[in-house]
């Protein structure tokens, strides 16, 4: 495709329109599965399948903060720079996703590498259930202590591993309506954070329902 062709706001969306219709029929009670994330040009197509879904940001939330975790582990090196800002930005159009990628990456790239990987995970993208009580912790029984052999002899000093105090973390910089900063900085607790966002997402699909 021509770099100089002026496109349409609907030549920016490559995905089928009946996954869109499909993932935007879901209810609160639903949430996105994705499959397994391996590099960072696949973190970047689910953004590009996320921006055809931010009319019902609440069903992309999960996948935000999955993906910022995954960009804080991989320290941001390399396109995991560029995810975290894409993540930054919330693009909520694939016309402004396409922009923004253009700040980092070629339009050969876009509808060359990226569209393609998108439309191949697409197809790994389902549903499931949210669970209201959050993670089960089920109790584990064993014999005797589970420490065996970890007692550090008293002529070994202790080993207190380094500080990294240069590590940046951006995980709360997201520009999500969801998962932003100012929405996390008036909690101290996970449990209260995590109620007030099913609250709110309960809210947003009552708003445009």
């Amino acid at each position: 495709m021509s770099t100089a062709t002026r496109l349409t706001t609907e030549e920016y969306s490559l995905i089928d329109d009946n996954w869109i219709a499909e993932c935007l029929s879901l209810q609160p009670d639903r949430s996105l599965r994705i499959p397994r994330i391996t590099t960072s040009w696949d973190a970047l197509a689910i953004l590009y399948l996320c921006s055809h879904l931010e009319s019902a940001y609440w069903l992309t939330d999960e996948i935000h903060r999955l993906l910022a975790n995954k960009a804080y582990a991989a320290n941001y090196e390399g396109e995991w720079a560029v995810v975290q800002e894409l993540l930054e930005t919330y693009t909520k159009t694939p016309k402004e996703f396409y922009a923004e990628f253009l700040r980092f990456h070629s339009p050969e790239e876009f509808f060359g590498n990226l569209v393609r990987t998108a439309n191949r995970l697409k197809h790994g993208i389902g549903s499931k259930a949210r669970d209201p009580h959050g993670l089960v912790r089920k109790p584990q029984r064993h014999r005797g202590y589970r420490d065996k052999g970890t007692l550090r002899p008293a002529h070994r000093p202790a080993v207190i591993p380094p500080v990294d105090d240069e590590r940046v973390d951006r995980r709360l910089k997201l520009g999500h309506p969801l998962v932003r900063e100012k929405v996390v900085e008036n909690f101290d607790g996970e449990d209260h954070l995590l109620h007030y966002l099913r609250k709110e997402k309960e809210n947003a699909y009552q708003r445009n329902s």
